[in-house]
């Protein structure tokens, strides 16, 4: 499967928080972390950097890969 291929490769690289309406997370846009492992259902589990564990909910948070991570994978689909 396609996508479970990509999923598996982004685990490791780096994400940048855009939005969350979590209550709770004291994480802001513009945090950052790494991506631990994502589940089946596309829940992307982080370990932030500020030391927050807020797993991004596929339908409802915004985050994009950061800058470096989309270099690597670049790099990476080039030699596929």
């Amino acid at each position: 499967n396609g996508v479970m291929m990509i999923d598996r490769l982004l685990e490791g690289y780096r994400v940048v928080l855009d939005f969350t309406d979590d209550p709770i997370t004291d994480l802001e846009p513009g945090d950052e972390g790494t991506i631990k492992y994502i589940t089946d259902d596309g829940c992307v589990h982080v370990d932030w950097d500020k030391g927050s564990w807020l797993t991004l909910l596929p339908e409802k948070d915004c985050y994009k890969i950061s800058n470096y991570s989309m270099a690597i994978l670049g790099q990476f689909k080039e030699n596929v």
